[in-house]
């Protein structure tokens, strides 16, 4: 939508917009370690994503929810990376 309206943002703002739609333990994870591009980021919370889905499936005694499943953060950030790359 950025550049259909020709809005142009700083690194910063996409990065702190980028983090605002990640889930809130990712949030938390990725404000922990610095990063300085909008790619950076985006590595930055695969990869802690990942991890916490490890922690997660290595769990027996974690409840799954019985509301249908929903797209992941990885396709999300992959979507908003192919997204973001193109402007």
């Amino acid at each position: 939508m950025a550049a259909r309206v020709d809005i142009h943002e700083s690194e910063n703002q996409k990065i702190s917009r980028f983090i605002d739609g990640l889930r809130t333990n990712i949030q938390d994870e990725v404000f922990k370690q610095s990063h300085n591009t909008l790619s950076s980021t985006i590595q930055l919370a695969l990869k802690i994503e990942t991890q916490l889905n490890k922690k997660t499936n290595r769990n027996p005694t974690t409840v799954q929810s019985s509301s249908p499943p929903q797209r992941s953060n990885l396709s999300k950030v992959k979507l908003w990376q192919d997204h973001t790359m193109k402007q």
